[in-house]
Parts: C-alpha cells; structure tokens; sequence
C-alpha cells in the first residue's frame, strides 16, 4: 500500500506531529510505503520529528511522477496539491475545523471552509468533526481514527504525584501567543489578574 501525506512543512507543531506519527506507524506496524510530500517548499528549516528518518520526504515535483494508493491532504491549503497527485483515492484528514483559525473578514477563512464541500472522504480524531462534516454533505464518508497516547513517553504510574502543602499552584498555559485563537494573552492576563502570574 503506497500512501502518500501531503503537508504544507515539517515545522514543529502538534498537528505536523500527529501526521508524523500516523505515517511512522503506516511503516512501523503496517508495512506501508508511506511518504511526506511538501505541497511547497521550506520556508523555515525543517524540525526533525521522531521516526521521520523512517519516512521519505520530498516536494511536489517527485510525488507527480509516482502514483498512489491513497494521497491525504492533511490541512486545507494542502487539498489542491493533493488532488494534483495521482492516487487510486483521495482523502482529507481533518484535525479541525480549520476556517475557524482566522478572523470573520479574512479571506483564508471562506477559502479552509470551502475545502469542506469536496466529495472527499475524511479522515478525523475527534466525533464533533466527523458530525459537523457529515451535517455539510450527509453521505460523505468520516472515518474516526482517534490520537492515541505514546506509553514509551507517557507511562502509568503507580500513584499520582501528591502536591506538599506550601507548594504554589504550577499552571500551564500551551499555545503560541501570536496566534489569537490560541487565547494565550488572555489565559496569561486572567491568572495575572488571580495573583498566580508575578
């Protein structure tokens, strides 16, 4: 089975990561020739995941020469790039509902949400994609292919840790503050606001 992920960049990001992962396992547990394709080229060095070594990357120029068994478009400006490649079936996993990533007058928005009308069948980890997807068009097919936990990173522990009385309360806030959907700032200026942020 040759199954080639179509990504815009290699950066470091937990949706790149997640698309890494399912292509390392597709080799790793499955036997699957599974390629990374760039729909453009780096425009920052590339951030080398684990298990990428065990995954070939390259541009569009080489995927047009090959064809696929399956070609995945893994973010809505990678859908036409995918279409471009030869493939027996086309898919489309979505991690989110991406026109929500930019504002209401911003022209991308119009652009990500138009990627949802496409007779693509879709690939997703979450049930409220798959629903909201399969309320746009009814008899698309959205295969529900949850995120998993790595065990080897991730271990169970016999007994949660227990916090000592005097210990201030630690909070992590994830995201990239430049992103304003992220809500970073606000996080950061509500804790700030609660005396938790010095």
């Amino acid at each position: 089975m040759r199954v080639a992920f179509v990504v815009n960049d290699l950066q470091l990001s937990g949706g790149v990561g997640v698309v890494v992962e399912h292509a390392r396992r597709l080799v790793g547990a499955h036997s699957f020739d599974v390629e990374l394709v760039l729909a453009r080229e780096q425009e920052e060095p590339e951030w080398r995941f684990p298990g990428l070594a065990a995954v070939p990357v390259h541009g569009m120029e080489r995927a047009r020469e090959l064809e696929y068994d399956v070609v995945v478009a893994t973010w809505w400006e990678t859908v036409g790039a995918a279409l471009e490649l030869r493939g027996r079936r086309h898919a489309y996993f979505v991690q989110s509902l991406e026109d929500r990533f930019y504002m209401p007058h911003e022209a991308p928005r119009l652009a990500a949400a138009l990627t949802y009308d496409l007779p693509l069948e879709v690939i997703t980890e979450a049930r409220w994609i798959a629903e909201s997807l399969e309320s746009v068009m009814p008899d698309r097919r959205c295969l529900l292919v949850r995120n998993g936990i790595d065990k080897d990173v991730f271990a169970p522990v016999d007994a949660p840790p227990v916090r000592g009385g005097g210990e201030p309360l630690r909070i992590l806030i994830e995201g990239n503050p430049g992103v304003w959907f992220k809500g970073v700032n606000e996080a950061v200026d509500y804790f700030r606001q609660k005396g938790y942020v010095k």
